[in-house]
């Protein structure tokens, strides 16, 4: 487990790891490419998918990993009354209602609420990006059919950046 462990680390600790992992694939990446061999998803620095890595990673490798380890006992961490959403005194004469069923306990630990919290964390910026992903395809489906109704018109498209909103390519002309 210490080679899978970062994701259940806070997350400042996770993110150093992190980069340094990724540092380490984009070298490997580097290497490949001057190689002419094709280049393996995750290691290219030029196409960065690290917020999809991480939550793959996650979903995929850590989380059914460590919540095995948890069920079976073998993580730091207790056994606590799970409440069913309510108040506790609500809680209380629910569980008091239903008196043939036991409470259900949930495992709580300090490792597995990291596991959570960057997991949630990553899942939300992975979002991010995918938006950001979507406004560049808009754009450019934007300026594409802009600049082909401005041709089949005969009109001049020289401040097409402008008019679709690409302030990047506006600044770089200024």
């Amino acid at each position: 487990m210490a080679d899978i462990n970062t994701p259940t680390k806070p997350i400042h600790l996770q993110e150093r790891w992190c980069s340094l992992i990724s540092s380490e694939f984009y070298a490997q990446g580097d290497d490949e490419k001057r190689l002419g061999m094709a280049v393996e998803q995750f290691m290219d620095r030029d196409s960065p998918n690290l917020a999809r890595l991480q939550v793959g990673f996650m979903r995929n490798l850590v989380a059914p990993l460590y919540n095995g380890y948890a069920a079976a006992g073998l993580l730091p961490g207790r056994r606590e009354k799970r409440g069913l959403g309510m108040s506790s005194e609500e809680d209380a004469q629910a569980v008091e209602a239903d008196s043939e069923r036991e409470p259900a306990l949930k495992f709580v630990s300090p490792v597995l609420e990291n596991l959570q919290d960057n997991y949630k964390i990553w899942e939300a910026r992975l979002l991010e990006e995918q938006v950001e992903e979507q406004r560049e395809r808009f754009r450019y489906v934007a300026k594409t059919a802009a600049l082909k109704a401005l041709k089949r018109m005969g009109l001049d498209s020289s401040n097409l950046d402008v008019m679709v909103g690409d302030n990047e390519a506006s600044a770089k002309d200024s």
